[in-house]
């Protein structure tokens, strides 16, 4: 077989790949309306982010009451508590891993690090429990946000996402369509 068939192979592959990616993300926002043949719908319309809209708002009011939940909530069970024990575990664990304090005796450089350590606990726990919280009650961003996400117009939306993500998308399309190119090319390899 010539070269320049590989080269075609490889090419329609890629182009197949990009072309299913940007058809999700078509899918995702087209048709902006329900559709009808006959006085049929047709199934998956208007397009998903249209459709869902209601249900995405609800999820992301669901979301901020868990987070003013586990905010309030000072105990073991609460995912911020968590992420509060892992940072001060993670900083006492680099600074012990650097050693900055070779010259002082290792009790009173253990009594320094576990100082710094609980220092970032503090600055996590005011920053997750008192400061984010009040943030979002001043400025009621759960507010905006479902506000936003339930009016008609997700035009802008649409337009960040095809900005920030088309070309990501295409790009691991064509890559997952370049490596099914290259295995189906090896398999002809094979059976030739």
């Amino acid at each position: 077989m010539e070269w320049y068939f590989y080269l075609i192979f490889f090419l329609f592959n890629m182009i197949i790949g990009a072309g299913l990616f940007y058809s999700i993300i078509i899918f995702l926002f087209h048709p902006y309306k329900e559709k009808k043949i006959f006085g049929h719908k047709i199934p998956l319309t208007p397009g998903l982010i249209y459709s869902q809209k209601i249900r995405i708002a609800k999820y992301i009011s669901k979301l901020f009451a868990q987070y003013f939940q586990h905010a309030k909530n000072e105990g073991t069970e609460s995912k911020i508590t968590e992420l509060e024990n892992k940072i001060y575990k993670d900083i006492l664990k680099k600074l012990k891993e650097k050693n900055f304090l070779k010259l002082l005796p290792k009790s009173i450089s253990n009594s320094i690090y576990r100082f710094i350590a609980d220092i970032g606990h503090y600055f996590v726990k005011e920053l997750t429990r008192n400061f984010i919280p009040e943030l979002l009650n001043r400025y009621e961003i759960e507010r905006m946000i479902i506000e936003f996400i339930e009016s008609k117009d997700i035009s802008i939306v649409e337009m960040k996402v095809k900005k920030y993500a088309t070309l990501p998308l295409i790009g691991l399309g064509a890559g997952i369509g370049l490596i099914f190119s290259i295995f189906d090319t090896i398999l002809l390899l094979i059976i030739l």
